[in-house]
């Protein structure tokens, strides 16, 4: 599906060129997709918005992208790091020690934009950490860190800390964007009282995937990729220059004020570690709206189609966030379970044989038929037999595809 080309543009949808040209690498797709969200957040900073009723809104998010060590996490980052380097975009530090450490690079990053509508110059604070290494951000000895993190989700507009010289320091109009790249295993031992019972952990979208999409022994790019990641980093150029409000099409309501006042609405991450992340949800959704839009063009119009791809990508992302911290846990086969989803995912498909040779010197036969048992009860694996009877398992995507994709597949594959 494709739309008339902005004369504009290089390319006639970033987020889309973007994926196509990472079809021919071993990182997940759902890691290029939410690196490609957070690359158009990077660069709208705090001075794109939109009015949704109730509050203003920026295209700002807090993303974990989890999966295992080697599972490409940091991979599917690093060309968009490229890109802002081309462009002369600064990101934030990996790691800070303190919450004054954090204000101070909120200043550090002050800019100015001149606003049209209002005939004058208009100061903002945008701070972007993109970090390979997320529990290294987390773990400052600092207890007001995280509480920091928390509040400067909303990017306030009046944001005034004490300094250690008992100074009122303001850092006005403040705006922050994370992503970064954890193991389950770390994401929990990074969990504390002030994380999870405070809000940060359910403000963050948790992006997860088990292990490479598929081995790709020589990743070369091609011609053709090498000219469309041109014209990506000129169309990320220009939009870095824009700033505006984004208008809603009237299109949108109705089926906005329908699904908002339903349950529809509603994530079902029955896990209490993201409790309140629903009433976050429809905010997700409109800041999603934002970049969506501005991918596609520079009219600042929140479209239909925006709305409803905004729906399935969240849709796409949350079946699999309940699994955040799979393979942690006290249990003995807690590591082979992960094992062995990741193995099935990697070879997408496996029979009972193939599972017990792949893990013979690891657990006896009995212990590999619980592990199955386990996964296919939770639905996290299910089993398919073919015209000849044979069983075989794979990873469990129905979640995904309770409802009809309009838009998300093409997007995934480039095409859209």
């Amino acid at each position: 599906m494709t739309y008339k080309r902005n004369p504009k543009r290089n390319c006639s949808n970033w987020l889309s060129s973007y994926m196509k040209i990472n079809q021919n690498n071993e990182a997940p797709l759902q890691y290029h997709l939410w690196a490609g969200i957070m690359a158009l957040s990077t660069v709208m900073e705090r001075r794109c918005c939109v009015d949704a009723g109730f509050s203003t809104l920026f295209p700002n998010f807090y993303v974990f992208l989890i999966g295992p060590t080697g599972g490409r996490k940091t991979i599917s980052m690093d060309l968009i790091q490229d890109f802002f380097h081309e462009i002369g975009i600064e990101l934030g530090a990996d790691a800070l020690g303190s919450s004054q450490a954090l204000y101070k690079e909120f200043n550090d990053m002050s800019a100015c934009y001149f606003d049209e509508s209002l005939k004058k110059e208009i100061e903002h604070k945008s701070l972007s950490v993109w970090s390979g290494e997320i529990q290294n951000y987390l773990a400052s000895a600092d207890v007001k860190f995280i509480a920091a993190l928390t509040e400067l989700f909303d990017c306030k507009k009046i944001w005034k800390y004490k300094s250690m010289k008992q100074k009122t320091i303001n850092v006005n109009n403040c705006w922050l964007t994370i992503i970064g790249a954890i193991t389950p295993n770390l994401l929990q031992m990074c969990m504390n009282h002030q994380m999870v019972g405070g809000g940060l952990l359910s403000r963050f979208i948790c992006v997860v995937a088990y292990g490479k999409r598929k081995k790709i022994a020589f990743p070369y790019s091609t011609d053709e990729e090498r000219k469309i990641e041109q014209n990506l980093i000129k169309d990320l150029a220009n939009i870095y220059k824009m700033h505006g409000k984004f208008t809603i099409h009237e299109d949108v309501f109705v089926p906005y004020k329908i699904w908002y006042e339903s349950s529809a609405s509603e994530s079902c991450l029955d896990n209490n570690i993201f409790a309140g992340y629903d009433e976050r949800r429809a905010m997700y959704v409109w800041k999603l709206c934002m970049i969506l839009s501005i991918s596609e063009s520079n009219d600042f119009m929140i479209k239909l189609r925006h709305y409803h791809l905004a729906l399935e990508i969240l849709e796409y992302t949350e079946a699999e966030m309940p699994n955040a911290f799979y393979g942690v846990g006290n249990g003995r086969h807690s590591t082979l379970l992960t094992a062995i989803i990741q193995r099935i995912q990697h070879n997408q498909h496996m029979t009972w044989k193939e599972i017990l040779l792949a893990f013979s010197l690891d657990a006896f036969a009995k212990d590999i038929h619980e592990c199955l048992d386990t996964l296919v009860a939770t639905e996290q694996i299910k089993m398919n037999h073919t015209p000849s009877g044979e069983v075989r398992y794979v990873v469990n995507t129905v979640k995904q595809h309770k409802k009809e994709r309009i838009y998300l597949d093409e997007l995934l594959k480039g095409e859209y």
